[in-house]
């Protein structure tokens, strides 16, 4: 699946066809394989482990975002991840304690372009 970000709210868009977003279609590619899977331990300062699973189909690279859903505040982790590659390290920023992180795979060029989610983690 692939998710566009809009004013903070994501539309999923169907790999099979177009949706309509805010009155205008929009094409979306066939990536529906790349799944993050949700850290665990992470703190400030951690270096923390993230692993996912894909596709062929899905995009060779993408950026890795961690993002506050209450304070929608995002920090850019890694510019460019192979997906083949299938996980990657990164230091966690000094962020404020919270139950509600995410992070983000999304286009290297749009980050308005998610690609998968985790579900919500904590750090502390």
């Amino acid at each position: 699946m692939v998710f566009i970000r809009t004013n903070d709210t994501n539309l999923q868009l169907c790999t099979i066809g177009r949706a309509l977003a805010l009155t205008a279609f929009v094409a979306s590619p066939s990536v529906c394989g790349l799944r993050l899977l949700t850290p665990t331990g992470a703190y400030p300062g951690g270096v923390v482990e993230e692993s996912w699973v894909s596709e062929p189909s899905d995009p060779a690279t993408f950026s890795l975002l961690l993002s506050n859903l209450n304070t929608h505040d995002t920090y850019a982790l890694v510019a460019s991840v192979i997906t083949s590659a299938g996980h990657v390290y990164f230091t966690t920023p000094d962020v404020p304690s919270s139950l509600d992180y995410v992070l983000e795979a999304v286009n290297v060029t749009n980050d308005n372009v998610v690609y998968s989610t985790t579900d919500p983690f904590v750090i502390s």
